[in-house]
């Protein structure tokens, strides 16, 4: 594996944060449509589904500003990315191996619930 350079860092968080702003303006003009639902405000405002939408992106582009202003914020997040970059991530057959052992012996523990609920299920229905 390649060296990683502090740009590639400074890339990393910097689309971590705008991805994080633009969930968050997604979720407050959803937040916003569903208040206006419930208070009527579509009646009240003029325009509400734009109001809403430049209220959801103002503060998606606001939070996004003053995350990575913040030296505290940005510090912790390329701590976080320096403390990922030492992560020894599994190969793919490993991946693959760990996972079908997994399915297998959750599909066997499925059986195993399975046969005990149905002998369960027989005897009640054999006393009641």
């Amino acid at each position: 594996m390649p060296a990683l350079r502090e740009t590639d860092g400074k890339k990393w968080i910097n689309a971590l944060v705008a991805i994080a702003s633009l969930i968050l303006a997604n979720i407050l003009i959803k937040l916003l449509y569903q208040i206006s639902e419930w208070t009527d405000l579509e009646a009240k405002v003029e325009n509400f589904r734009l109001v809403a939408q430049v209220i959801g992106i103002f503060v998606g582009v606001l939070t996004f500003v003053i995350v990575l202003r913040s030296t505290r914020a940005y510090g912790y997040l390329r701590e976080v990315y320096g403390e990922l970059t030492k992560v020894i991530w599994p190969d793919k057959d490993s991946t693959l191996k760990l996972t079908a052992v997994i399915v297998v012996g959750v599909a066997i523990i499925a059986v195993f619930f399975g046969l005990i609920d149905f002998g369960i299920k027989e005897f009640l229905e054999l006393l009641y």
